[in-house]
């Protein structure tokens, strides 16, 4: 009895010293977890969860996890939100939580890969429009490569499609490369640098005409999907490249692969795809391996060195942040518009 009252006085006691109870649901395999858990505030605790059914009665204030699904959410009845801990809303979470109208939460992204994805992005553009992959292959095969397709960035015009913390930041490095820069955004009235020129959905084409190079760095949503088509892609000028390090259904799969079969644009450059790590045979599959202007890229563009570690310390961060109320507002996931 003397035990069981000790137990309850402790627990007690814990539960008014913590400000935050979080669970981590399906970790990954690489985190290093005390890389997270040193970081932490004394008032902050988090336990990890690799089978939600494990703590199905347990008090937490916040589930992170990468993916979800009705029954992982209904194995935690006291949370106040959920917490991506990467970038952008999976549509499998956003369904999840749009049919469960009786439980209101809230849903955080943990942003540790923008720098990352951003320099990416600026890399595969650099290598588009140098032809390096193509000069690359063409050496291998004893062939001195002297066509002039090569185009410098300098004062080139590039679009910039999502001005989230991947776009402004893939706006700033081509602002150092000398380029001019055009950015599309759902607000065109929020700020930003004096060095972009931002504009409305409403003028995507007249920017598309304009561009030597387009960037997508938009999330996937209902407004999203398809947004780049045939007709975008027409549009287009003929020596511009494309580079999608966004989501890959942006732009319209089997148009774009057309476009570039046809050589109506001058090439692409591809780190998200339409369904990840598939086989590239499937029939099914628009078969961009095949074609020589595009240049291929298995989703690596967050996969630097130490990218679990970064994770962590941005997680741990996040949450230290949480528990003393100093959440920023674009950290929170708009559920209805997806982003």
């Amino acid at each position: 009895m003397q035990d069981n009252h000790r137990k309850q006085e402790y627990l007690s006691v814990t539960k008014q010293i913590l400000k935050l109870n979080a669970v981590w649901v399906d970790p990954p395999s690489d985190l290093k977890r005390s890389d997270i858990t040193s970081r932490l505030h004394d008032d902050v605790r988090l336990e990890f969860s690799t089978t939600p059914t494990e703590k199905p009665n347990s008090h937490f204030d916040l589930l992170i996890a990468g993916k979800m699904t009705p029954d992982i959410l209904q194995c935690f009845p006291t949370i106040k939100g959920v917490v991506m801990p990467f970038s952008g809303l999976p549509q499998d979470l956003r369904k999840t939580l749009l049919i469960a109208p009786e439980r209101t939460l809230k849903v955080f992204s943990v942003d540790f890969h923008s720098v990352s994805v951003a320099e990416m992005a600026v890399t595969l553009l650099l290598a588009a429009l140098r032809g390096l992959i193509t000069a690359d292959r063409k050496m291998r095969n004893g062939e001195w490569w002297k066509a002039k397709t090569a185009r410098q960035l300098n004062d080139l015009n590039i679009l910039v499609l999502g001005l989230g913390k991947v776009g402004l930041r893939v706006a700033k490095l081509c602002n150092l490369l000398g380029m001019n820069i055009n950015a599309v955004r759902r607000n065109s009235e929020r700020n930003a640098p004096d060095y972009v020129h931002v504009s409305g959905p409403d003028c995507i084409h007249t920017h598309l005409q304009d561009a030597d190079a387009v960037v997508v760095c938009l999330p996937l949503t209902d407004r999203t999907r398809g947004l780049i088509g045939a007709e975008e892609l027409r549009i287009m000028k003929s020596d511009a490249v494309l580079v999608n390090v966004g989501r890959a259904h942006v732009v319209q799969e089997w148009a774009l692969f057309e476009a570039l079969k046809n050589d109506q644009i001058f090439g692409a450059a591809i780190d998200v795809w339409y369904e990840e790590e598939r086989e590239l045979s499937m029939t099914d599959a628009a078969p961009f391996h095949e074609l020589d202007n595009v240049l291929m890229s298995p989703h690596r563009s967050w996969r630097m060195h130490g990218a679990e570690q970064k994770r962590a310390i941005a997680v741990a961060d996040f949450l230290n942040r949480y528990a003393a109320g100093n959440i920023t507002p674009d950290e929170e996931i708009d559920l209805a518009s997806g982003y």
